[in-house]
């Protein structure tokens, strides 16, 4: 049904199956754009699980949102770049980076502030962007 829905409108189908590794092993059956990991799943269990080619689909996770309400600033700025290297060394097709299942009333807005600025200096989104240029000439 999903499939059917991201053909006929032309948007891209982000699966997410929520906590819970077991049900990442059919996720690749359904062919999404995007797999969503659940913030307590690293990306490289998510890559494992599915048995899917990790440069094939681009991947969306997974920093934890409680983090952002009691965390120092440098355990912040160092979960983010633990996230970002461990997408790099996956080598998968995209990485789009968030917040676990969003923001919770307790996230302070400095937190936020240190989340944008590690993760907009990562070249992973610059790096596959140059690249799909290159092919593309």
């Amino acid at each position: 049904f999903l499939v059917i829905i991201s053909f006929f409108f032309k948007k891209p189908l982000i699966l997410y199956s929520g906590e819970g590794l077991q049900r990442l092993a059919h996720l690749g059956e359904l062919k999404p754009e995007v797999i969503a990991v659940d913030w307590r799943t690293s990306l490289s269990q998510a890559v494992t699980q599915t048995g899917l080619q990790a440069c094939e689909y681009c991947w969306q996770g997974n920093l934890e949102p409680q983090l952002l309400s009691w965390a120092s600033e440098e355990t912040v700025r160092q979960r983010v770049r633990e996230i970002i290297e461990e997408a790099k060394s996956l080598g998968l097709g995209g990485h789009i980076f968030n917040v676990g299942h969003g923001l919770i009333p307790t996230t302070r807005p400095e937190a936020l502030e240190w989340v944008i600025s590690d993760s907009e200096t990562s070249n992973i989104l610059k790096k596959r962007t140059s690249d799909a240029s290159k092919t593309q000439s």
